[in-house]
């Protein structure tokens, strides 16, 4: 074996294990970040697909290596999300009172968990990069930031630099 084939080995392992440093510190990183989640949040949920639906996606090389769900809520949507000009009661939403509502926007249906793996599964990762992507699983959550002008994900972002500048640690 080459000078030149021994030193590309060693580049090769060293690349591995600084990816696997960073991946662990990601995960972490994430678990961080979907915990800010509720101290910024500014609406009250009705079915629960919203607060559920927070994740992480994890791209190493342009490929979706993992994802982080949120974990701060501890039951699972009451009720698919609500399509556009439906109405539904619930005696017991998410949270608050016993209400009523109706449907403010085009949405995909089902759960917004699927919505969010469906997202992070689907995006467009940048080749020979390590990248975090945060999102939320319903296509509500831009009604509440753009028009009801209520905070679902940006106060997190706002907090992302700190969060992730203070979070990754040396390789020891």
């Amino acid at each position: 074996m080459s000078n030149a084939d021994v030193l590309q080995k060693g580049f090769e392992k060293a690349y591995k294990k600084i990816v696997e440093h960073l991946f662990k510190q990601m995960q972490e990183q994430c678990v961080r970040l979907l915990a800010e989640v509720p101290r910024h949040r500014e609406f009250l949920g009705f079915t629960g697909n919203t607060q559920t639906s927070y994740a992480c996606g994890l791209y190493v090389d342009g490929k979706l290596s993992g994802i982080v769900m949120q974990r701060n809520w501890t039951k699972a949507p009451l009720h698919a999300k609500v399509k556009l000009n439906e109405w539904v009661y619930l005696r017991q939403p998410y949270e608050g009172r016993s209400r009523s509502v109706r449907g403010k926007v085009m949405v995909s249906g089902g759960y917004g968990q699927d919505t969010s793996v469906n997202f992070l599964r689907s995006y467009p990762a940048s080749k020979g990069h390590i990248q975090i992507v945060m999102t939320t699983g319903t296509e509500y959550s831009v009604y509440l930031e753009a028009v009801a002008g209520l905070d679902v994900l940006t106060g997190t972002y706002e907090a992302a630099k700190e969060i992730l500048a203070k979070g990754f640690k040396p390789i020891s």
